[in-house]
């Protein structure tokens, strides 16, 4: 389902404002004219990296190379997810990830620098009257009964949104007010780490002036964040994200800016002693963790982000046609729709779901 993002008031009484040579290589013996308009890479050479958590990059697909006519060996390669299979009428099983594929245009082989915040496991969780709470997430849980990594682990999982603009709520000039918005696997209910990756949008004052930091990051808590700094994301921008489980102790990242056709992918290791369960997964808006992890940060002040395209397989419905929704769990899953509060239950953020495979989040002024 589509959602429309519309500005709200801010609890500073300001209206935020959104814009709204391998297998799969095509051949190199077309005009000029047509191998322009072919996907490109933004650099030909690889990308120096930071690596504190076992981040590491795929090799970089060829010039020409197609992924909407890439078979799934060549995306697979290079650490894009496969092409979802057809339905017996031929249609796509999963039009938003057809649609996500199609979109890659210009590889970006990423840049990656730690960054000092967390985007950890849920927080002060409560239930009340059959609502469930949390003190730095908001959004929707998929939630199974793995106690360890198996055939019904969560194994892939997606989603796409529309950056929304920040303005500061809660902090002075100078100061920061802080959020993120991502996809995961564990971290909820006692699960100690998160594999996971979103884009983060700030709101920064300094000397009266206000500005927005927004950027692409992946993380696998309790490791860094990585930011993606050379990544294209703006406010107003769609974004597609595809987080890939490749058994307990593997996982991967393919991000595509949907209006430029901007893609990267990215490996990731997880920390040491860290191992997935799969029993989770997550489309979340955050308030991150300072000092550390310390200290939760202020949530800024953003419109409605409309996250669509909730899409996650188990482990056993790789390959398959089948997936699983937030607003439809299957028989042994179970679906919790968050809301964000203040240690003293004020609500920050609420969670509107909106059909089985979307959600509305909207934040609500509060003193912190």
């Amino acid at each position: 389902m589509s959602l429309v993002m519309k500005p709200v008031i801010s609890s500073l009484g300001r209206a935020i404002t959104l814009a709204m040579a391998l297998p799969g290589a095509l051949p190199v013996a077309f005009p000029v004219a047509l191998a322009i308009a072919m996907p490109a890479r933004a650099e030909t050479t690889p990308a120096p990296m930071v690596r504190p958590d076992g981040v590491l990059p795929y090799p970089a697909p060829p010039l020409l190379f197609n992924p909407a006519t890439a078979a799934n060996a060549s995306l697979l390669a290079y650490g894009l997810p496969a092409h979802p299979p057809r339905l017996a009428n031929g249609a796509s099983s999963n039009p938003a990830l057809d649609h996500a594929i199609a979109a890659m245009r210009t590889y970006i082989p990423a840049r990656l620098r730690v960054v000092m915040r967390r985007h950890g496991p849920a927080r002060g969780l409560v239930s009340h009257a059959a609502a469930q709470y949390s003190t730095n997430w908001a959004g929707q849980v998929l939630e199974n009964t793995q106690g360890s990594w198996g055939s019904g682990s969560y194994a892939e999982i997606m989603a796409q949104w529309v950056i929304s603009g920040v303005i500061q709520g809660h902090a002075s000039c100078p100061g920061t007010d802080y959020s993120s918005t991502w996809v995961g696997i564990d971290g909820y209910d006692g699960s100690p780490d998160v594999l996971q990756s979103g884009t983060e949008a700030d709101a920064v004052c300094q000397g009266g002036t206000q500005a927005q930091n927004i950027y692409a990051w992946v993380e696998w808590y309790p490791g860094n964040t990585n930011e993606l700094y050379n990544f294209p994301v703006t406010v107003g921008g769609a974004v597609f994200v595809v987080l890939q489980a490749n058994g307990p102790g593997a996982g991967s990242v393919t991000l595509v800016n949907l209006q430029t056709g901007a893609y990267t992918s990215l490996g990731i290791a997880p920390p040491a002693g860290t191992v997935l369960r799969g029993n989770t997964a997550e489309w979340v808006v955050e308030r991150p963790a300072l000092d550390n992890g310390a200290v939760l940060a202020n949530l800024a002040d953003f419109a409605e982000i409309p996250m669509e395209s909730e899409i996650a397989y188990l482990q056993n419905q790789l390959g398959s046609p089948n997936y699983s929704v937030p607003g439809a769990p299957t028989p042994g899953q179970t679906s919790i729709d968050l809301t964000m509060i203040t240690p003293a239950g004020t609500a920050l953020a609420t969670t509107v779901p909106q059909g089985v495979s979307a959600q509305l989040m909207q934040v609500t002024p509060a003193t912190q």
